[in-house]
């Protein structure tokens, strides 16, 4: 039976309601499996109202991998009666590439037949703007509990990795002609082990997109050429790692680039005019803060183990205290000394504790 005009006037009104909300409802029953989608619910998903039978797997497959088998615990445990009211978030990518998040509130309506209900919205802006605080915090939280290079350096990326969602993070410092990896953040995954081991040892030469940032005005950008079409080692391990997203952020002070910071993602990063200025922010902060450390960015490189050994050895511990507390051989803490006395300059173990702490790589 054709709706009638009042009717017809209030289905228009919702959902332009839904539009201007980013929001899409939904309605299960699970004794039939009959599903019905709002039309909005059919646009959030890139999709003409109608244009295909609503289906959970078709929503569950455009959902990036990482939330695909959460979102079918979560169905499952709600078909079989594991939920009753339930919020699940996932993200989605959409039509155009980009990556959505999306809230879901279901609500399951005993009766007969039994009904499950849901609401989906779009906050994939409101996301964004508490990633961008969080980034912030994170940078003044790091920046304020800083004692050296490699501990503030690894810090600062793990606070913006986690904020941002970034899996991989790399503290580059110009070394000659090129930048060199200080330090380096990463999330414990197999399939980024290729990527440490060749970050490790890479350079990046002035053809770079992520050197040029030395020479451009200090905007934070995209560097699109590990995903895209870098050619090195390095740019096919990230590929074939299945990171997509690749975002460069230079830290300046007096139109100088201090260091680079390199952030690395599975799910696309989407520029906005948002986004690149609380980077240039960021940026900003931080060559600010290191224009005051300029040793430390000199200073030869030590290892983490290295450091390690110095600030025990700062603590008055023996060699031998040394060698049993990091669970090493007496030749190997000789050639980690070695390699201390060559890098600072140092004639001795006193000498070296006192170079590094003038430097400020231990306290």
């Amino acid at each position: 039976m054709p709706l009638g005009a009042g009717a017809e006037q209030h289905r228009d009104a919702v959902d332009q309601a839904e539009q201007i909300a980013g929001l899409g409802t939904w309605e299960l029953t699970p004794d039939t499996g009959e599903l019905w989608w709002s039309d909005n619910l059919f646009r959030m998903f890139g999709l003409a109202p109608g244009e295909i039978a609503p289906s959970a797997d078709y929503a569950i497959a455009r959902m990036v991998p990482e939330d695909r088998q959460r979102a079918e615990q979560s169905l499952t445990a709600l078909l079989g009666g594991g939920f009753r009211d339930h919020v699940v978030e996932y993200r989605i990518v959409g039509a155009d590439g980009a990556v959505h998040a999306h809230r879901a509130v279901v609500v399951v309506i005993d009766g007969t037949p039994r009904r499950i209900v849901g609401s989906v919205q779009d906050v994939t802006l409101q996301r964004r703007l508490d990633r961008q605080l969080a980034a912030h915090l994170g940078v003044s939280a790091a920046l304020a509990s800083w004692t050296s290079l490699i501990q503030g350096a690894e810090l600062l990326l793990a606070k913006l990795a986690v904020a941002m969602e970034f899996e991989f993070g790399v503290f580059w410092l110009p070394e000659d002609s090129t930048l060199g990896a200080r330090t380096i953040c990463y999330a414990p995954c197999p399939a980024l082990a290729r990527v440490l081991e060749l970050t490790r040892r890479a350079r990046h030469g002035p053809g770079s997109s992520i050197a040029r940032l030395g020479t451009t005005e200090g905007h934070s950008v995209i560097a699109t050429d590990a995903v895209d079409h870098g050619l090195t080692e390095r740019d096919v391990a990230i590929r074939n790692a299945g990171l997509h997203g690749a975002l460069a952020v230079p830290a300046r002070f007096a139109d100088q680039t201090l260091a680079v910071m390199e952030f690395l993602s599975f799910a696309p990063i989407v520029s906005d005019e948002r986004l690149l200025s609380a980077l240039d922010g960021i940026g900003h902060e931080v060559g600010r803060f290191l224009s005051g450390r300029r040793g430390e960015l000199n200073a030869p490189v030590l290892t983490r183990r290295e450091l390690e050994v110095l600030q025990l050895a700062a603590q008055g511990l023996s060699t031998a205290a040394i060698a049993s507390q990091l669970h090493l051989s007496t030749s190997t803490l000789k050639r980690h000394f070695e390699n201390i006395y060559a890098a600072l300059g140092a004639r001795d173990k006193t000498a070296a504790v006192g170079e590094a702490m003038r430097r400020g790589l231990i306290t």
